[in-house]
């Protein structure tokens, strides 16, 4: 786990400054070492400061920050003949070596490089090569790793986080699109799509379809890709509301035989915990709690603007919980987190999906699709970036290539029964109980995170102590950051 960095100069420009001032920027996401390299050489140290003493001049340039999360991971970039990678994320099931090197082991004499990897791996990664043709990036369809991408007159250039591409002078910033491999030539990025999330071209045949026998093939492609995203682990900290998404993680993690500890943080006071610690106790699993205060919200709001560079209220009350999940997890000696992000969006879990029942089926598939492609990565980003800061890393086994596409080819009735469906995601419920969860997880009304955990109220209130709306209370933190010149180390 790390950071990741790319950049080619415009006309001929030497580009080691910036990526340099890329890498420091994101110190935060690595820092076991940094690395940087051009087509022949990779230089790799300690400290950036003992990076920036290193002769490596060029006009195209990529490299990482590296934390080191399981034994086999290695420092990057890495090189083979005649080109140097960066391979960022993980794939699924796991090698038994380094992604990295199993990845450029098999890359030697392939033509279209970051394609083939694309295409022939299954996991959550972004990947960077630099040969002496200039850079190729890559991300897998399923990306939960964040990538953003820009340029300006002098440099076009990728980055983990968008402050290290602020920081050299590019405001028009975009996330990198998932399934895509970008050359970053002297005219700016080319795009070229290669495998993206889609719809089923055979959908099921909702009149002939059985909820129970749905549930049944659900329960055996999700104990799958469970195995696939948890293979390489021995213990596991999840992110435990009590809820059924996390339960359902939960569930999965121990058919692997997984050591499990299930971390609940909220505001004192949330009669949600009660809860999580009754469905704990039913699923047999020790549960680790950890409250905070009003004082501890205001302590942190500030970095957590920064880490997930959005203003937005409802990703910073969703980012709140995920950064003390991911602290605690850290604490107390975790390296992975599992969570149940992905589930609302695969399974029509959100009380905006109730509106979709009176869509006709082209606009409701493509309704679908949307939401899961646009919020899947969105969220993912937000998630990665709060807990990377953390050296935490995250493992979501709902955002799994055959998982998304069944999901997808599930039909809408068997998600939602109505229009006033209060529940919800019906078909995961099912396939909960199937796993053995009681009924009292399975037919527990969602309560979003946010809510269920205080932070949304506790922001709330704060803005109020400062007499401004929620979004004028952002608005002034996120001015004092730009004011003191770039944020919070």
């Amino acid at each position: 786990m790390g950071s990741f960095i790319a950049i080619a100069g415009k006309n001929q420009n030497e580009v080691s400054d910036d990526a340099l001032t890329m890498l420091s920027i994101l110190a935060h996401r690595g820092k076991s070492s940094f690395g940087i390299a051009d087509h022949e050489k990779v230089v790799i140290k300690k400290t950036i400061q003992e990076l920036q003493g290193v002769d490596i001049h060029s006009n195209a340039l990529i490299g990482h920050g590296f934390s080191k999360t399981l034994p086999r991971d290695q420092a990057q970039p890495i090189k083979n003949h005649g080109f140097c990678l960066v391979f960022e994320g993980r794939i699924f099931p796991p090698p038994s070596r380094s992604e990295s090197t199993f990845v450029l082991d098999d890359l030697e004499h392939v033509e279209q490089k970051i394609a083939y990897i694309i295409l022939t791996y299954h996991g959550s990664f972004v990947v960077g090569i630099v040969d002496k043709n200039g850079v190729q990036i890559g991300s897998s369809p399923t990306a939960t790793v964040p990538l953003y991408f820009g340029e300006n007159c002098k440099v076009c250039a990728v980055a983990s986080e968008q402050k290290a591409l602020r920081k050299i002078g590019i405001t028009d910033i975009l996330p990198f699109p998932v399934g895509c491999v970008a050359s970053l030539t002297e005219t700016g990025f080319l795009f070229t799509t290669v495998k993206t999330i889609h719809q089923p071209s055979a959908p099921m045949d909702q009149a002939g379809v059985e909820a129970d026998i749905v549930a049944r093939h659900l329960k055996k492609i999700m104990l799958k890709a469970a195995k696939r995203h948890f293979a390489d682990l021995e213990e596991i900290a999840v992110a435990f509301s009590g809820g059924l998404d996390s339960s359902l993680v939960s569930v999965l993690a121990k058919h692997c035989s997984l050591k499990i500890t299930l971390i609940w943080v909220g505001l004192e006071g949330q009669s949600e915990l009660s809860l999580a610690k009754q469905a704990a106790n039913a699923l047999g699993l020790p549960l680790y709690t950890k409250t905070y205060t009003l004082a501890d919200v205001e302590k942190i709001i500030s970095r957590i603007l920064w880490l997930i560079e959005d203003p937005n209220f409802v990703n910073l009350t969703v980012a709140v919980p995920f950064y003390w999940a991911a602290a605690e997890a850290a604490t107390l000696g975790f390296k992975v987190m599992a969570t149940g992000q992905g589930g609302d969006e695969l399974f029509a879990g959100y009380y905006r999906n109730l509106k979709l029942m009176n869509y006709s089926e082209a606009d409701l598939n493509r309704a679908i699709l949307e939401d899961v492609t646009t919020s899947l990565q969105s969220n993912s980003h937000r998630d990665n970036k709060t807990s990377a800061f953390h050296g935490v890393e995250l493992r979501n086994p709902f955002i799994d290539w055959e998982v998304i596409h069944f999901a997808l080819n599930i039909p809408f009735c068997l998600k939602i029964a109505s229009p006033d469906d209060s529940l919800r995601k019906r078909i995961l419920r099912l396939t909960g109980k199937t796993l053995g969860i009681p009924s009292t997880i399975t037919e527990k009304p969602k309560k979003a995170i946010q809510y269920s955990t205080g932070v949304e109220k506790a922001i709330r209130k704060l803005a109020r102590l400062k007499r401004k709306t929620p979004a004028e209370y952002l608005a002034d933190i996120q001015t004092r950051q730009r004011r003191s010149a770039g944020g919070i180390a």
